[in-house]
């Protein structure tokens, strides 16, 4: 989908990142498929205006070249965390997952699914600011926007959901198993999906049977294992509807609470309503990749009331 550089914006005076298609061509009708989804992309991503996903600057066409300036994320992703060290524990994984879960939720209200939904695609920045990178693939159900991928497959194999790999739609549903699915390889370090090849993953993922909740780690809290079956379930009808919920359960996950309410994130204000005998989540664990990162994500997670989560009543 194209190169990124980092560059400068010599205007405004801050570093930006450059996503730029590796060939010249006009802005003429015949377009490759290629050329429109790199469109897309800026389109889409530009609509989104939220803390949790990476924001566009500007589009253009520079000597031939199509490009587009967004946030430059210093940070690492969720993938290169995992494999430099290990299973994340389930306070940092959960926090890293719910906060990927309000970006999606952002773009599901305005009519976009992103549909590449994987470790790859969630970064951390140096203050450990969670951001939902790539809508290379995304789609916009609102109307306004020409589908222009309909009839290919879409995805990364081992991270689509059943309906995906079977050549269906993608959801706001599909989506969240994506989601599900990352949130597993986040705590566990493995991939819930295994498969020798492209297609051997795609034939698994289109014969996808219903998570038993006695496959997951039984020293996980036992609500996140619910919220993980709920993520994975074959029919997208039984998944989470809604991102927002999900978050909100993954919170409530690892901040229990004596009268078992749901918690919703909500990141405008820094008050803290601490219910009587809720228990605040203790960060543990190895340390992250870059230090810089580890700093801002320990900070995060010792402040993780700074979240600022409202009770639900």
């Amino acid at each position: 989908m194209g190169y990124v550089y980092e560059g400068f914006d010599t205007d405004l005076q801050r570093s930006v990142a450059i996503k730029l298609l590796p060939r010249a061509h006009g802005l003429g009708q015949n377009e490759t498929i290629g050329e429109k989804l790199f469109l897309q992309e800026a389109r889409l991503a530009a609509k989104l205006q939220h803390s949790n996903v990476v924001t566009v600057y500007d589009f253009g066409e520079e000597q031939g070249y199509r490009y587009f300036a967004m946030e430059l994320v210093r940070g690492a992703t969720l993938l290169d965390l995992v494999k430099a060290q290990g299973p994340l524990p389930v306070t940092q994984g959960c926090y890293i997952i719910a906060h990927a879960a309000r970006a999606l939720a952002a773009g599901h209200q305005v009519g976009i699914i992103h549909r590449d939904v994987k470790p790859g695609n969630i970064m951390l920045n140096e203050s450990g600011v969670v951001k939902l990178t790539d809508f290379g693939l995304a789609e916009s159900k609102s109307g306004d926007d020409e589908d222009i991928t309909e009839g290919i497959s879409l995805g990364t194999p081992g991270w689509i959901s059943p309906e995906v790999a079977n050549r269906q739609p993608a959801l706001k549903e599909s989506d969240i198993y994506g989601l599900g699915l990352t949130l597993y390889f986040a705590l566990t370090g493995k991939r819930f999906i295994n498969g020798s090849s492209r297609s051997d993953l795609i034939r698994k993922q289109r014969a996808a049977k219903e998570v038993d909740i006695a496959q997951l780690p039984t020293d996980w809290p036992a609500r996140l294992r619910q919220i993980l079956v709920q993520c994975l379930h074959v029919d997208p009808q039984d998944r989470y509807h809604d991102a927002n919920l999900l978050a909100a359960d993954l919170v409530r996950a690892i901040r229990p609470d004596s009268r078992d309410q749901t918690v919703t994130l909500d990141m405008s204000s820094t008050d803290v309503k601490v219910p009587p005998q809720a228990t605040e989540p203790k960060p543990a664990g190895n340390g992250w990749i870059l230090p810089t990162v580890m700093t801002g994500v320990l900070v995060a997670l010792i402040a993780i009331a700074a979240w600022a989560l409202g009770w639900l009543g």
